[in-house]
C-alpha cells in the first residue's frame, strides 16, 4: 500500500519504530541512499522533530540529501520530549491536519516520512503517532532491534498497529544477527521482516553509499515503495 497524488507520482513510506533510539534515523539515511542507488528522486520528511539534535541534518549528511529534498519539520520543538509536552513546553499546540496538508503539498517521487519515537507517543491530547500515520494514509515500516526485550516491544507495536488498520509495510531488524528471531514473528504477524541491519560501525556517507543497495537492494525498494523507474519527471525540477 502506498499513498499516491492523483497523478501517481508521490510514493510515501512511513518509519516508526519499537521504541525512542532505536535506530529510525540510521535505517531512513539507508533507505534514502537506497533510493539515489537506484536512481529515483527521492526526499525525506520529518514532521515533528523534538529537541536540538536534526534528524534532517544526520540524514542529509549520511546520505548526500540536498536542502531541497529535505522539507523543514512542521514542528520543530526544542525540548526532548514527548511532542504534546515538548510543544506545551512552548505554548504550541500540533495539528495533525497541518502536518497531513504539508504532506499533500509535497513533490512528486519517494518519500521517507520519519516519525518521533514509537506508535502511541502522544501528539495532541489522545491522539498519537499511528493516528498521524493513519492521517497520510502511509504503510508504516517498523524499525525494531535485535536485544533482549525486542520480540515483546515488536509484537505490541504490530498489535497496536493492526488494530487502528494502518498498513505494515514490514520489519527492519537493526542490530546484531540474531538466527530465528524472524521466524518468531511470523508466528504471530504476516508483516515481514524486509531487512536485517548489522552494526555498521563508523557511520559516514561513505559507509551509508557502500551498504545501502545490499541492505535494502532494489527488488526491496520495489517491495517498501511500489514500481520504480516509472514516474521520469524530476523530483528536484519541481523544488528548483
Amino acid at each position: 500500500m502506498t499513498t499516491q497524488r492523483p497523478d501517481g507520482s508521490r510514493r510515501g513510506l512511513f518509519v516508526t519504530g519499537t521504541d525512542t533510539g532505536i535506530g529510525k534515523t540510521v535505517i531512513c539515511a539507508l533507505l534514502m541512499a537506497a533510493l539515489r542507488a537506484a536512481r529515483q528522486p527521492a526526499g525525506y520528511f520529518k514532521p515533528v522533530r523534538t529537541g536540538r539534535d536534526s534528524d534532517a541534518a544526520r540524514v542529509a549528511r549520511l546520505s548526500g540529501l540536498r536542502a531541497k529534498e529535505i522539507p523543514p519539520s512542521v514542528y520543530a520543538l526544542a525540548r526532548p520530549m514527548s511532542p504534546d509536552r515538548a510543544a506545551a513546553a512552548e505554548g504550541v499546540t500540533i495539528d495533525p491536519d497541518a502536518i497531513r496538508a504539508r504532506w499533500e503539498q509535497l513533490p512528486g517521487g519517494h518519500w521517507v516520512v520519519e516519525g518521533a519515537g514509537g506508535l502511541l507517543v502522544p501528539l495532541r491530547g489522545r491522539a498519537t503517532m499511528r493516528d498521524l500515520i493513519g492521517s497520510l494514509n502511509l504503510p508504516a515500516l517498523i524499525v525494531s532491534s535485535t536485544r533482549l526485550g525486542t520480540i515483546n516491544h515488536t509484537l505490541l507495536t504490530l498489535e497496536a498497529a493492526r488494530s487502528a488498520g494502518l498498513a505494515v509495510a514490514g520489519i527492519v531488524l537493526n542490530g546484531k544477527k540474531d538466527p530465528g528471531l524472524a521466524e518468531v514473528f511470523a508466528r504471530f504477524d504476516a508483516a515481514p521482516v524486509v531487512a536485517e541491519i548489522p552494526r555498521l560501525g563508523s557511520l559516514s556517507a561513505k559507509t551509508i553509499a557502500r551498504r545501502a543497495p545490499g541492505l535494502f537492494p532494489p527488488a526491496t525498494v520495489r517491495r517498501l515503495f511500489g514500481p520504480i523507474g516509472e514516474d521520469p519527471r524530476s523530483f528536484l525540477d519541481e523544488h528548483s
